[in-house]
């Protein structure tokens, strides 16, 4: 859905892609990380 209407929009340069591209590569890693960090610490023993 993204890519369909960044295509169907007014011609930009292939550098405003490959940004954007790697930008919402690295929010979903943040994602993935910070998920996984959330996750260990909620799943944890409770110390205390």
């Amino acid at each position: 859905m993204l890519a369909k209407n960044l295509g169907s929009g007014p011609a930009r340069p292939t550098a405003y892609y490959v940004v954007h591209g790697i930008l919402v590569c690295v929010n979903i890693v943040l994602a993935i990380v910070l998920g996984a960090i959330g996750w260990r610490a909620w799943t944890s023993p409770r110390r205390g």
